[in-house]
């Protein structure tokens, strides 16, 4: 039951993030583009499954998800144990991390903020700033990524990575 209640929240967390994320051009990670400096970001790129690659290239690597979910347009989401994948138009361009996986660097879930300046440096963006909920991200621009870290008080709560030409 544990897992199923995770699984749930897990995807709610997706979607939402895939929602603000992919409805919302206002404040982007290429809104920060020339705030920033580069992040290599190269260690990130997919876990188990490269991004940039198809839907069905995601499965034959990956297996069959635990669940697909479609937004009733161009997007899906592939769940699996460890990530969420984000597709549009049949392209893999980002993923989640469940709460038992963690970044390249170590990080996971719950993690503190300070943590994460740790492990990435100084070189962030923020943005969605409410009370006490920030996203604060990096961008990799010579492998066009975006890892954001969405924080609740001072705690990693959702950890995504996206290639930048989904926010085009």
């Amino acid at each position: 039951m544990r897992l199923r209640t995770s699984m749930l929240a897990l995807v709610c967390a997706a979607l939402a993030v895939f929602m603000l994320t992919g409805c919302s051009k206002s404040e982007t990670p290429l809104t920060y583009m020339d705030q920033v400096e580069s992040t290599d970001l190269s260690a990130e790129q997919g876990g188990a499954a490269d991004l940039g690659i198809s839907e069905q290239e995601l499965v034959r690597q990956k297996g069959k998800p635990i669940r697909t979910l479609n937004d009733g347009g161009r997007s899906f989401i592939f769940m699996y144990s460890d990530y969420q994948y984000t597709s549009v138009d049949n392209e893999v361009v980002g993923y989640t991390l469940s709460p038992d996986s963690m970044t390249a660097k170590g990080l996971k879930l719950g993690a503190a903020k300070a943590d994460v300046l740790r492990q990435y440096g100084d070189s962030f963006y923020t943005r969605g700033e409410s009370g006490s909920s920030a996203t604060i991200g990096y961008i990799d621009k010579t492998n066009t990524l975006a890892l954001e870290f969405e924080l609740k008080d001072g705690r990693v709560k959702n950890i995504s990575v996206t290639l930048l030409k989904m926010y085009e």
